[in-house]
């Protein structure tokens, strides 16, 4: 089984926004409240080949509910990190699902133990139920749970465009403000190989 502080630098660091790498992330993170952390990703990619290549599945799906999960906290008890599980149905699978799946994407914030809401923004916040997204995600290594690979691996959809979490981010310029169309377009003909047009330079 996980020791406690396993699960944060396994999970936290991945899935929340992994606050720094390294033997020092357990005291950075899990000795200071969470509203005082400063999000620098785990992993952050430097070409849109990067990301999409390092991810397991890529999805168009829509949020259709939120259900608190479970808190992280440090081997002293301090700390507690509330978890939430956000169900997606796939509406159009690029990578590793298909229409109709359904994936289980668990993220840092929600009610933590004492009733207090915690607030994570740094990948983009809540995912809202009834609203559709172009996901970049991750298998966890210990379970059926995905998670958001970081800023640069989730596009909302609103009207008919993408937006990004961080729209200056070399990677997710490549998608964000362009159409439904133009954007599931870039993905196909990228994973499909040499041919031109996709976002995804080799």
């Amino acid at each position: 089984m996980k020791s406690r502080k396993s699960f944060w630098l396994g999970t936290l660091a991945v899935v929340a926004a992994g606050l720094v790498t390294g033997v020092t992330l357990a005291d950075r993170v899990l000795h200071r409240p969470v509203e005082s952390a400063e999000a620098a990703w785990a992993e952050v990619f430097d070409s849109p080949a990067g990301l999409a290549r390092s991810v397991d599945v890529i999805a168009l799906a829509q949020a259709v509910g939120v259900a608190p999960g479970r808190v992280a906290t440090s081997d002293k008890g301090e700390g507690p990190l509330p978890f939430q599980l956000v169900d997606f149905d796939v509406i159009h699978g690029l990578k590793g699902t298909a229409a109709g799946d359904r994936v289980t994407v668990e993220r840092a914030g929600g009610v933590g133990p004492s009733g207090q809401a915690v607030a994570i923004t740094a990948d983009g916040g809540d995912f809202v139920p009834g609203e559709v997204y172009l996901l970049f995600l991750k298998q966890q290594p210990d379970g059926a749970y995905f998670y958001q690979v970081n800023d640069q691996g989730r596009y909302q959809l609103k009207g008919n465009h993408f937006l990004a979490v961080r729209p200056d981010d070399p990677v997710a310029t490549r998608l964000h403000g362009v159409t439904l169309e133009q954007g599931l377009a870039r993905v196909e003909a990228a994973l499909g190989g040499d041919r031109p047009g996709g976002i995804l330079e080799k």
